[in-house]
């Protein structure tokens, strides 16, 4: 596919061409915009709007560029560390939408991520334009859904909004409704984007730690991986792999496009990316291109091989990104020293709170007539090292004339625990359900633990030989 110029890429705060602009449109299927960026057009803004802001800035870029300085000197591009960063993914969408991103596909573009950063295998880089492999690089990224929200409490790190405005990108942003604390966590808003756009985020030092637009936005139509619309799904066809978070993280952890610090094009060469392994560009590259118009030459690059329109950091659809560079790898890492982007390195949130917790009891069938005693299993299950042990009483539902016993008690988290009812056969048919509380220290959790009594087979009396003594279900 042939690149699209400059001149026809005049895009101010949004994302270009015709995606539906009214929230009844919804439904329909999605005309898929051109792939672009508003990132170094907000960020201008707000230096615009702020000059300490700017100085912030050039004080942390400097900062980031002499830490990749000095490890390249050392001979290294990476650190020896290996960062987990917590995820939370704010869907805020309207019901319809939120039936369509499943958890599933939430986790999946995690695994999308995991993968593009690091999780690779050996051989992945034989994709890539051969003259380019050896630039074929790893980060020292990887990815966890938070298992904790800002309160200490559990999650699964999806938290959903039932929301029903629409964003542009320079208006409202969704971490002003909603944020978890972005020193502590990466923060994934879903919305929809009305303009065309595709997602945005910001570079490090652009905003204080604790700016609630520190964070990544995302239209639901490109996040995640699923069918495009015209094999039947919502995403955009040509961004339905999950790579806009891929190339908008790129710009969270301090890449830039490849041409350079802007979201249009270097028609004068004169920009650049900060990562010597990737070749000069003049311009966005769009769509993939077919075997014949490789190498993809470039007024920058006027001969072979021509620039990385592999890379997650140019406009390619999604089909066509599949690599990041050796230099940007390096500054993923050092982004990681960055006053707004290092308090990720030492998050809990990707660690369960301490606590237990119990299973799910299925019911105890009884058939009539009833023994004496019935009994249950009640499984606990520790989390973040909790070891407290777990004392168990019967808290209600205790049948009149029973008793609850429970062994062993106290029991140790993850280990189960036999519930019985005792004097069950006082009981008349029914259903009982017992209300078990558990409570260790602070921790305290509740169970029902159910006993069905059912009518059984009555005993079968002939004739005049009627036995002495006969066991008669209670209440038949």
């Amino acid at each position: 596919m042939k690149k699209i110029y400059t001149q026809s890429l005049l895009v101010l705060y949004a994302c270009i061409l015709f995606a539906s602009n009214s929230f009844a449109q919804l439904s329909q299927p999605a005309i898929s915009p051109q792939r672009s960026c508003p990132t170094f057009e907000l960020m201008e803004d707000a230096f615009q709007k702020d000059p300490a802001a700017r100085t912030r800035y050039n004080s942390v870029q400097t900062m980031l560029n002499d830490i990749v300085r000095d490890r390249k000197s050392q001979g290294r591009n990476t650190t020896e560390a290996v960062y987990t960063i917590p995820v939370v993914v704010h869907v805020m969408l309207p019901a319809a939408q939120q039936a369509l991103v499943t958890d599933a596909i939430v986790l999946g573009q995690i695994d999308t991520l995991n993968y593009f950063y690091g999780a690779q295998p050996v051989g992945d880089s034989l994709r890539v334009y051969e003259p380019f492999r050896t630039s074929y690089g790893r980060s020292g990224l990887s990815f966890c859904m938070a298992q904790r929200k800002p309160d200490g409490t559990a999650t699964n790190g999806i938290n959903r909004v039932v929301h029903t405005n629409t964003y542009t990108a320079g208006g409202t942003h969704p971490g002003s409704v909603v944020v978890w604390d972005p020193t502590k966590y990466m923060n994934i808003w879903i919305v929809v984007f009305t303009g065309g756009t595709l997602g945005y985020s910001y570079t490090p030092g652009t905003w204080a730690p604790s700016n609630f637009r520190n964070g990544f936005v995302n239209d639901y139509r490109a996040y995640g991986s699923g069918p495009g619309t015209s094999a039947g799904g919502y995403h955009y066809n040509e961004y339905n792999r999950g790579k806009t978070a891929v190339h908008e993280i790129g710009h969270f952890f301090n890449l830039s496009h490849t041409w350079g610090p802007n979201n249009n094009g270097n028609p004068g060469c004169n920009l650049s990316d900060q990562c010597a392994d990737t070749p000069p560009t003049s311009e966005p590259y769009f769509g993939c291109p077919s075997p014949a118009e490789i190498p993809v030459l470039d007024p920058c690059s006027p001969t072979a091989p021509g620039i990385q329109w592999q890379n997650h950091m140019d406009y390619a659809d999604d089909a066509c990104m599949v690599f990041f560079t050796k230099d940007q790898c390096a500054r993923i890492n050092a982004s990681m020293s960055s006053p707004d982007r290092i308090g990720l390195t030492t998050s809990n949130a990707c660690q369960p709170p301490s606590g237990f917790t119990f299973g799910t009891v299925s019911p105890t069938t009884i058939a009539c007539p009833a023994p004496a005693t019935a009994s249950a299993t009640l499984s606990t299950t520790a989390s973040g090292g909790f070891s407290t042990p777990v004392v168990l009483t019967a808290t209600a539902g205790v049948p009149a004339g029973t008793t609850v016993t429970f062994a062993p008690n106290p029991v140790t988290p993850g280990s189960p625990a036999t519930v019985t009812l005792n004097n069950a056969n006082t009981l008349s048919n029914g259903t009982y359900t017992i209300t078990v509380t558990g409570t260790a220290g602070t921790s305290v959790q509740t169970a029902t633990v159910s006993f069905v009594i059912s009518s059984g087979t009555a005993p079968t009396i002939t004739g005049a030989n009627q036995p002495q003594s006969t066991a008669v279900c209670v209440g038949t």
